[in-house]
């Protein structure tokens, strides 16, 4: 899993995010404001389907996942 707190659009973290999706890897991605110029990238993946972690709680379940592996 790929977690992205937050992510201007560039071509290094574009190649990171292609090279993560033809793993089958999941994306997860923080939201971020609309007028944020380093939160691009972060909002287009979220509209294309990567998972949103929107509070405390669904972080930890992520961790607690990571874990149990």
């Amino acid at each position: 899993m790929l977690v992205i707190p937050e992510a201007d659009y560039n071509k290094e973290i574009s190649i990171f995010v292609d090279c993560f999706l033809e793993l089958g890897k999941e994306i997860t991605i923080f939201p971020n404001e609309i007028f944020n110029k380093n939160a691009y990238f972060s909002n287009y993946l979220i509209k294309n389907g990567a998972n949103v972690l929107t509070n405390i709680y669904q972080i930890q379940e992520v961790l607690n996942n990571l874990s149990d592996l």
